[in-house]
């Protein structure tokens, strides 16, 4: 947090919403119910709630970097290769969405990962593709974080020592 305070960043969805502030009035395609609709960008809204404070650095990839260190840390001291731990979640039912129930996903989707440096990427990358912040808030949120995970591993295991 702060991080967040000190460099006090817009976020993109709220960028969009302000476009037409730089003179006329602008568009943008979007994702509606439905289908993808063309709309003010002043109308424009997240599909996905966005947090109302500042966008920079992303918290979000911060803890899935942490999270990463953490677990990867904890494999190898258990002696357990970090590459050959797959993650898979429970499928997300046909129609289970709660911003459009019984429409979205049109089929049941599983989530899968080899291991989970690659899930911290793709859930990392997940803040971009909702729209919640840049790139540069991403990366500078996995370098804020980057050896969390490992210290708190390696403070446990001085702790049962």
């Amino acid at each position: 947090w702060k991080e967040k305070v000190s460099h006090n960043l817009i976020r993109p969805t709220s960028v969009i919403k302000r476009w037409s502030f730089f003179g006329g009035t602008a568009y943008v395609n979007t994702w509606a119910p439905g289908g993808v609709a063309t709309i003010k960008a002043r109308d424009f809204e997240a599909y996905l709630r966005v947090m109302p404070h500042a966008e920079y650095v992303s918290g979000s990839s911060c803890l899935f970097e942490g999270v990463k260190d953490y677990v990867n840390g904890y494999l190898s001291e258990i002696g357990l290769s970090t590459s050959t731990f797959p993650i898979a979640f429970p499928p997300f039912a046909e129609g289970s969405s709660a911003i459009e129930p019984g429409l979205v996903p049109s089929s049941p989707v599983m989530l899968s990962y080899p291991d989970v440096a690659t899930m911290a990427t793709a859930g990392s990358e997940s803040r971009l593709d909702g729209g919640m912040h840049f790139e540069q808030s991403v990366s500078a949120g996995q370098v804020l974080c980057s050896g969390i995970g490992t210290q708190a591993v390696a403070g446990v295991a001085d702790l049962l020592a």
